[in-house]
């Protein structure tokens, strides 16, 4: 067998001898207009993504998942309890002291009172709010 190569030969300039980067050139720091516009670029992408995997799964897969993690915690695995607070149900994990919201329910807490932070903080806590 005889086998055949390409040597490629690079020839490099001594230090110094390149332009100058000039303004507007890729070598520039990115302003933060430009890092919010592909950070606002990569989340709507991953949602895209996501949504589409979503789409694809089979309803029977997706109903298998949800029997799985329901209720469940997302950090230790352990079942939530569920606290009613203001009208809205928060979920709670004793084991690991995490404090879950589903989507809306922040908003809808906040919407209602300005000092709810400390409310809740206080609920599980143990402490009386300072309200």
């Amino acid at each position: 067998m005889l086998f055949v190569g390409i040597v490629y030969v690079l020839h490099l300039e001594p230090p110094g001898r390149f332009p100058a980067p000039e303004e507007g050139d890729m070598t520039t720091k990115p302003t933060n207009a430009e890092e919010e516009f592909f950070a606002r670029q990569q989340a709507e992408l991953l949602g895209r993504l996501a949504k589409e995997k979503e789409q694809a799964m089979a309803q029977a897969e997706r109903e298998r998942l949800k029997a799985l993690h329901h209720m469940h915690c997302p950090k230790c695995g352990m079942e939530l309890a569920t606290i009613s607070f203001q009208g809205v149900d928060i979920d709670r994990c004793y084991t690991c002291n995490g404090t879950w919201l589903d989507e809306g329910e922040l908003e809808a807490l906040i919407g209602k009172d300005s000092g709810f932070l400390h409310r809740v903080a206080g609920i599980f806590k143990g402490k009386p709010s300072p309200s």
